[in-house]
């Protein structure tokens, strides 16, 4: 079992993280309780960013998945910790909005974006969005040609990884991005590249 960084046990044998006493939080708050210990997401996200910086210099940005869990405080942190965020919904970029966090790290994947989710992706001027549907082509094409919105093409590369089923992503037959293999990443780029309000950067 992995613990937080803060976890002890107290002097009244109980629980606490970040020094919190658990018993005391599920007394307060009910259970079942989420508790996020800042210290140790801290930690991790600052070893993310720190050893990629070294291995591949200042340009590179850790993303942080708001899917993992996001609110506005957790995106205040993640945007002291100088990251990005990873965001897959409306209500994801909303929170992301209200935090004020820079939107030029956020980054919008996902293969069942609304009309809206995309226009509002736009207005908001976010790093990039992440085409993963020939019909967010089709958003992209009734939008505006100016301001552009920065595009990136999710490809699937065709590798089987070692994994379960259910979180393999990389193979020809993901839902996720166009395959290579096939012709169809290349063609999906063409339609992409011909869309006035893409600014297609990866």
């Amino acid at each position: 079992m992995l613990f937080p960084d803060t976890y002890e046990v107290n002097s009244a044998g109980h629980m606490s993280v970040g020094g919190c006493d658990l018993e005391d939080l599920a007394r307060a708050f009910g259970t079942p309780l989420y508790v996020y210990d800042e210290a140790t997401l801290r930690g991790r996200v600052g070893e993310y960013r720190d050893g990629l910086q070294r291995t591949y210099g200042a340009e590179s940005l850790v993303l942080y998945a708001g899917k993992a869990f996001l609110s506005i405080a957790i995106a205040k942190l993640m945007d002291e910790e100088q990251v990005g965020l990873d965001l897959v919904s409306g209500g994801e970029l909303y929170l992301a909005e209200k935090a004020e966090f820079p939107m030029e790290r956020v980054f919008f994947p996902g293969n069942n974006k609304t009309l809206e989710e995309v226009e509002a992706a736009a207005r908001l001027g976010i790093g990039a969005l992440v085409v993963d549907s020939l019909r967010e082509i089709e958003f992209l094409r009734g939008l505006p040609s100016s301001p552009h919105i920065r595009t990136i093409l999710r490809v699937s590369p065709g590798i089987q990884p070692d994994t379960h089923s259910f979180i393999s992503t990389g193979q020809l037959d993901s839902k996720f991005g166009f395959p290579v293999e096939t012709g169809q990443a290349l063609e999906t780029l063409a339609l992409l590249l011909e869309v006035p309000a893409a600014d297609v950067t990866g």
